[in-house]
């Protein structure tokens, strides 16, 4: 059984209305699964076979490749029962052994090879028998030596391989004058701002003001002594971004999965489709907030630049834009010391930048977008909320839905909670046309999104849970291999949260603890989940519980604690660090950070490595000139699709990745007739299921087909495109 265990499948020797004499075998799935009965035969050389059986189901669902006979290892299987069905029928599939003898599992199944199925199938009388020739139109599993086409699958995969390796020296000779370049301006820039720091920390105004004096350039020295704060953090940052991001993302692109996605959403717009299509399946509707694609869709239109490489090398200009606008939100709440040091923590500390700094869109979802939204929430809280001020946030909260729902919510939920703490709690006085329009008009300006969505029937079952393990792990270690300085770190966050607490009627602080509390509730269930997990298994009462811990919600939560942090920090510094001395923060800044960063730095996995070369594969030009924007596809690799097909062609392919939920997409049915279509050997069952689709051409990737079912498709499809690795069929 793929899932073992009583909860999904039970399997027994039963006496109720048996085929023949008195007992029969019943196969229970109770839930979606892949289950079978085993016997290993041999099989002698050059002989033909019938394993056959008698099998009647009972409630049987069409999901999943129902109630079958198979030969282990291979996708060929009898035809499928489904449903319930009463009375007793044959089925069979035959066996063909080459010039050697073989051993093979015979195999009774209620699903398969990621094709699981639910409810009852009754096996009984099986046999296998050998028979003198095989009959035309039946299942056959040819188990036999194949030497001329597992040689050439043997030699295309070979040829593929030398291809990729080849390619990737060409992208790395490709890379090496960027690198050299990256090299001499990172020394460049490092080595300016040594003598800048120098020149502040050890002499300040005594050497900096005779220069400038005898310079006479009296607005270059006020502007450096009124922004020195912002001049080193944009200088550090431009190093971070220099000497580390740069280099990773002409190594590697380091695209999260979520980029692939909005890529193929962007180039469908591009493609001249409406942004509330669906790149994924012809006719239904897009599941994911449509402004990013077509702000991208209409960069990449205006500038020209290819939309893949608008994503990645985007990342360079975001990701060095968040602890700049950071420091500027801050600046709104502290004095600039403390809103230097938490924003230089974003580079630095790597568990945060692990989980951020390796792609764009994660980054404009989460952290750009909503820190510019407080930080003019903020700004106008202090000016006082005017019916503009509030129509100005509205309509910025209202773009955060539509950029990216969850963020958004979090964003929207955090300023509900703090105008009703004002309101409710600390008495303040605030206007109430400015609260409803904050109330009313994000929800308004989400609607056109929402609602067709909302309205739809809810075809798929599954519930959002996107908790992971993996982010909970480097959460609570920060990737950092001494746990003193975990401790340390944890010691000046509660020391903010302790202080700060002193000042939370005040506006800003308060609306800080609003983000941290808000971001916390979406996390909750999911740690007591993982917890109780991990230690003596999840009780019955807690497996039910919602679990919303997604990345948004851990990536807010470690942003807005940062502020706490650098407070609690520099508080305890200046309690413990005559005034005389308070430039030594910045040693103690580098300190507290350099054995993380130096992790960071020599730690591979800290950065997402790409699955895909980032250059087009060859047959991407191929579809793209040679069949209809709106073609559909069915395609054998879930990665290749997502990665590499769809993002580059925006074609639409019967896609069978369920991690991926859409609601009003039955995700489970479509992922069953993917497999269906791919593992049927019979042509009128892949026919209706090809009308059904409207299924335009097959994209077969040679490592995700065995030998037959290439045959089965060459035989009946023409191939219209063939390489090393692939092979491109129109039905």
């Amino acid at each position: 059984m793929y899932n073992p265990g009583n909860d999904f499948t039970e399997i027994k020797v039963i006496d109720t209305n048996p085929f023949e004499k008195k007992r029969c075998v019943q196969i229970y799935n109770k839930k979606n699964n892949d289950a079978r009965l085993t016997q290993e035969v041999n099989l002698p050389p050059d002989n033909y076979f019938e394993f056959s059986c008698r099998i009647r189901t009972e409630d049987v669902t069409n999901e999943g490749i129902g109630a079958v006979l198979s030969v282990q290892d291979y996708i060929t299987t009898s035809v499928p029962l489904y449903g319930t069905i009463n009375e007793w029928r044959k089925r069979s599939v035959y066996i063909k052994t080459g010039g050697t003898a073989k051993r093979v599992t015979l195999c009774l199944c209620l699903g398969g090879y990621g094709a699981g199925s639910t409810g009852k199938a009754y096996f009984d009388a099986a046999e296998l028998v050998v028979t003198n020739a095989i009959p035309d139109n039946v299942p056959i599993v040819d188990v036999g030596d194949i030497p001329t086409i597992e040689k050439q699958l043997v030699k295309q995969n070979e040829t593929y391989k030398q291809a990729q390796i080849i390619k990737n020296q060409k992208q790395k000779q490709e890379q090496a004058t960027a690198h050299i370049m990256t090299a001499i301006a990172a020394v460049m820039i490092i080595a300016g701002l040594i003598a800048l720091l120098t020149v502040i920390i050890i002499k300040k105004r005594r050497v900096i003001m005779p220069i400038l004096k005898i310079m006479k350039i009296d607005v270059i020295k006020d502007f450096i002594l009124t922004h020195k704060f912002f001049l080193m953090l944009f200088f550090l940052v431009l190093i971070f971004t220099v000497v580390m991001t740069l280099p990773k993302v002409l190594d590697n692109q380091p695209l999260s999965a979520d980029v692939y996605r909005d890529v193929a959403y962007a180039q469908n717009v591009l493609n001249g489709n409406s942004i509330f299509s669906d790149a994924t399946i012809k006719g239904e509707f897009i599941w994911y907030p449509p402004l990013n694609a077509l702000m991208m869709a209409g960069i990449s239109k205006i500038t020209g630049i290819r939309i893949l490489d608008l994503y990645n090398y985007s990342q360079l200009f975001i990701n060095a834009f968040i602890p700049i606008l950071f420091f500027l939100f801050l600046t709104t709440l502290f004095d600039k010391k403390y809103a230097f040091l938490s924003a230089l923590l974003i580079p630095l500390m790597p568990w945060l930048s692990t989980h951020v700094f390796q792609g764009p869109m994660p980054s404009v979802h989460s952290f750009a977008f909503i820190l510019l939204s407080l930080f003019i929430y903020v700004s106008h809280e202090k000016a006082g909320m005017t019916i503009k001020r509030a129509v100005i946030n509205g309509a910025l909260m209202g773009m955060c839905l539509l950029m990216h729902t969850l963020s958004g919510f979090i964003l929207y939920g955090g300023i509900g909670i703090y105008v009703l703490l004002s309101i409710f709690v600390f008495k303040q006085k605030y206007r109430l046309i400015p609260f409803l329009i904050l109330a009313l008009l994000p929800l308004l300006l989400w609607s056109p999104y929402a609602i067709p969505n909302l309205l739809r029937p809810k075809l798929n079952p599954v519930p959002i849970v996107f908790f992971s393990n993996v982010l909970l792990d480097r959460n609570w270690y920060l990737y950092i291999p001494t746990r003193s300085l975990c401790v340390l770190f944890w010691l000046f966050t509660i020391t903010g949260f302790a202080v700060l607490a002193k000042h939370i009627k005040q506006k800003g602080i308060l609306i800080l603890y609003c983000m941290v509390g808000i971001t916390l509730i979406g996390q909750v269930f999911g740690y007591v989940q993982y917890w109780a997990s991990t230690t003596h298994g999840v009780p019955e009462f807690l497996k039910n519980l919602p679990r919303l811990i997604t990345h948004e919600f851990q990536w807010y939560f470690q942003l807005f604690i940062l502020p706490f942090t650098g407070y609690g920090f520099l508080t305890l510094l200046y309690k413990c660090i005559n005034k005389k001395y308070k430039w030594t923060y910045i040693i103690i800044i580098f300190l507290f950070c350099i054995q993380s960063y130096v992790t960071f730095i020599k730690n591979n996995e800290a950065w997402a490595k790409g699955k895909f070369s980032f250059t087009p594969p060859d047959y991407v030009e191929w579809v793209t000139k040679n069949t209809d924007k709106n073609a559909v596809f069915l395609v054998s690799n879930e990665n290749q699709c997502f990665f590499d097909f769809q993002p580059y062609t925006a074609r639409k392919i019967i896609y069978h990745k369920s991690e991926y939920m859409n609601f009003n997409i039955d995700v489970e049915k479509r992922k069953n007739d993917n497999k269906r279509m791919l593992l049927t050997a019979h042509i009128n069952e892949f026919r209706s299921l090809a009308t059904l689709y409207k299924l335009d051409y097959i994209l077969l990737n040679f490592d995700d087909v065995t030998p037959d079912r290439l045959k089965f498709f060459k035989e009946n499809f023409d191939t219209m495109y063939e390489e090393e690795f692939l092979i491109i069929l129109k039905v």
